[in-house]
């Protein structure tokens, strides 16, 4: 089971209403379910794919893999999953906080987005409930995601940090004129995200 700061996470399931709306904001038509074999580490979907190709055959195919907390907030994150050469589809990344079985809903993009580059993708959400606070940490979650991500680049830019085959890592810590201006807005969102969270739970998956 998740952490309790955790908003449970499971396969999305294709039979469902919402369908159409995740496929619209997507811009996309079509959602599949492949299967789920997940040999390879959580966090670096692309290159764990890559790393396969090389001995197996197939491709990388990228796109979007769609979970939710059932009947309150889908979740959709950038991933990659491994085509076989007989053009079969199978991710082989362990899933993060996924309270899955050996499925996963994916909706193949087309992107090409290069793993050799910096691949800060924010997730995307798709509330189904008119909620306040669904809506407020969809929104501190873009806040976060963005003071996170150009705090990272600030520190690539400076050669404090690297970044490569998926791992981001830091070689120094960041100078005042840097952390000074993400730091306190970093901090304050995710503090602030962990509260609405367990609102969240409490609200609708408290047992």
């Amino acid at each position: 089971m998740n952490s309790r700061n955790e908003l449970p996470l499971y396969d999305y399931p294709l039979n469902h209403p919402s369908k159409a709306s995740v496929l619209e904001l997507l811009e996309r038509n079509e959602m599949l379910q492949i299967d789920r074999e997940p040999i390879a580490t959580e966090g670096r979907c692309y290159w764990n794919v890559i790393d396969h190709v090389a001995i197996h055959g197939g491709k990388l195919i990228q796109g979007w893999m769609v979970e939710w907390s059932p009947e309150v907030l889908i979740s959709i994150m950038h991933h990659g999953v491994w085509q076989k050469e007989d053009g079969s589809l199978l991710d082989i990344t362990k899933a993060t906080l996924t309270q899955s079985a050996n499925k996963t809903t994916f909706v193949p993009s087309g992107d090409i987005v290069n793993p050799n580059g910096i691949t800060f993708i924010p997730r995307r959400y798709l509330a189904l409930k008119d909620d306040y606070l669904l809506n407020k940490f969809i929104k501190l979650y873009q806040i976060n995601f963005n003071a996170m991500r150009n705090f990272k680049l600030e520190m690539l830019h400076e050669k404090r940090a690297s970044f490569f085959n998926g791992e981001f890592r830091y070689l120094q810590d960041a100078p005042a004129h840097i952390a000074d201006k993400y730091k306190a807005t970093i901090d304050l969102t995710h503090n602030e995200c962990i509260l609405v969270k367990k609102s969240i739970i409490n609200k609708y998956f408290k047992q």
